[in-house]
């Protein structure tokens, strides 16, 4: 498990320059990577977390297994229906 969780950390680690070549940049299909401080909450004070979404099977945000081996796997796991 410990293995599998290292994924995340691994994606956040990179440099914001490849993070930024997945940017969420459509919420109707919300898909991709969020910076800290892209977002407001509530009271409209930045919002200052990373964030990632992924969506299974079809999803042209996330790392390419050269990019990033077994990554976009972990998540389709991650999200599987049991």
């Amino acid at each position: 498990m410990l293995l599998k969780l290292y994924q995340s950390k691994q994606y956040f680690d990179r440099p914001l320059e490849l993070k930024m070549k997945e940017r969420l940049n459509n919420a109707a299909i919300n898909q991709g990577y969020t910076p800290d401080g892209a977002e407001t909450g509530a009271e409209k004070l930045t919002d200052h977390k990373e964030a990632y979404e992924h969506r299974r099977y079809n999803n042209d945000r996330c790392p390419s297994n050269t990019e990033m081996e077994g990554f976009k796997n972990f998540l389709d796991e991650f999200y599987m229906v049991r």
